[in-house]
């Protein structure tokens, strides 16, 4: 819809008008002798303002109208977007990008293939939204945040990576980078601040300063600590082995953090 034909502007336009009109009524009339037209003048002026006020008024009514309308339909298609981003962190983490098919993902959340394009405009676009998402709202298993907590919030941490069902999909977004090319750069803004987030908990953690300024070692030890994500916790997820499991896991961080 035009802005012209938008039902709200016509409101707001009549009103206007309406304003106008008994604007230029109420000129007309004093200019004339005032004690002859005194009681017309009050009667004409009278109804212009009557019809100004339910002018307005309605405008009023039809603009909440469209303002509630709007807002329920931006909380739709939220929920939309994040039932779709639940079906693809799904499907992805069980099949791999390529398996996890456009109307897979679109039937899993419950909608139609037009409601994912609406959302994402493209697969690669909602895989993009996926890793942000992941990123930024991680599940338990994967709050790189909790590491500088110390050993037992290390462990923990572990023992939730590895029963986390999402643990391969950073892996499926690195190899995602590699495989397209067109995405690479807006995914890779994604992988590198989420490595300089923890960069930046390990420099508050070693200088007890919320503020402080990761350094390149912090930068160093938050790639050593997201590696030993990437791959010991997969390693253990994947093999069972106490040699690749929580503890052992915890021990190899605690390490790198030059806490044991």
């Amino acid at each position: 819809m035009s802005e012209n034909e938008n039902p709200r502007n016509d409101d707001l336009g009549a009103a206007t008008r309406a304003l106008k009109d008994a604007t230029a009524a109420l000129t007309r009339l004093l200019k004339e002798e005032v004690a002859a037209v005194a009681p017309q003048a009050k009667q004409a002026i009278g109804v212009a303002l009557r019809e100004t006020a339910q002018g307005l008024n309605e405008a009023t009514q039809a603009f909440a109208r469209e303002t509630a309308a709007s807002e329920n339909r931006r909380a739709r298609a939220a929920v939309t977007r994040e039932q779709l981003l639940d079906a693809a962190a799904r499907l992805v983490a069980e099949r791999g990008y390529e398996g996890a098919s456009v109307g897979d993902i679109a039937e899993a959340a419950g909608y139609t293939k037009g409601a994912l394009y609406s959302q994402f405009g493209s697969k690669n676009g909602l895989f993009v939204a996926l890793a942000r998402r992941w990123f930024d709202e991680p599940s338990e298993g994967a709050r790189l945040d909790v590491v500088p907590e110390g050993p037992d919030a290390v462990t923990r941490w572990c023992e939730a990576a590895q029963q986390d069902p999402q643990l391969l999909l950073p892996l499926e977004f690195a190899a995602f980078a590699l495989r397209h090319p067109e995405s690479r750069t807006e995914l890779a803004d994604v992988l590198t601040g989420a490595l300089e987030r923890v960069a930046a908990q390990l420099a508050a953690y070693r200088t007890d300063d919320d503020t402080a300024e990761p350094t390149e070692h912090d930068r160093d030890t938050a790639l050593a600590v997201t590696s030993v994500y990437l791959t010991a916790n997969l390693l253990g997820a994947a093999t069972g082995s106490p040699h690749a499991g929580p503890q052992a896991v915890a021990r190899v961080v605690e390490r790198i953090l030059g806490r044991s």
